[in-house]
């Protein structure tokens, strides 16, 4: 029984680096270490992508990366925000790691062609609206600023924050497919 569980485990394992080897060429060529590879948004993207979807069953991936996954969404279907294109841009915060929760943000144009600043949270997080500004402030500070999250985690005090800025942010509800 052991052996034949393990002689499944090595094919699979073997099976997977196989199909993968391109991918572990250019890794070894990188001389890069396996964390910094892993943690790059492309590599990471693919990796929570297979374990993160409507139908995962409970895995510690499916809560990793949670804004990113909820601004992919968005990207996909700009209009689920309100807006004609999105484009991912880089926020004046960057995660050290996958673990760490910071805000994703986005670029584009809203549905009447206006510009827009998007900024996509999914957990309490006191500090997007602040986050959120300096966002807009560093790449667009004309643009609408929209602050994207689920229902449940767009609380009464963000939003009089959000509220008492120059120009106000706006929330828009996106909930993630789990």
């Amino acid at each position: 029984g052991r052996e034949h569980i393990g002689s499944i485990i090595n094919t699979l394992l073997l099976a997977y680096a196989g199909a993968s080897m391109p991918l572990l060429l250019l890794f070894a060529v990188s001389n890069q270490s396996l964390a910094t590879i892993a943690n790059a948004e492309l590599i990471a993207v693919e990796i929570v992508r297979t374990y993160r979807h409507a139908a995962a069953a409970l895995h510690p991936l499916r809560d990793l990366v949670a804004e990113r996954w909820l601004r992919q969404i968005a990207l996909a279907d700009p209009s689920l925000v309100g807006a004609r294109e999105l484009f991912p841009i880089d926020s004046t915060l960057q995660p050290q790691s996958l673990r760490e929760s910071q805000p994703a943000s986005a670029r584009g144009v809203a549905a009447d062609g206006s510009p827009i600043i998007a900024v996509f949270g999914a957990g309490v997080d006191l500090d997007i609206v602040p986050h959120a500004a300096d966002t807009r402030a560093l790449h667009d500070p004309d643009a609408t600023l929209i602050i994207v999250m689920p229902q449940r985690n767009i609380l009464a005090p963000v939003v009089a924050v959000a509220d008492a800025l120059v120009s106000p942010a706006r929330f828009v509800n996106l909930e993630l497919p789990y």
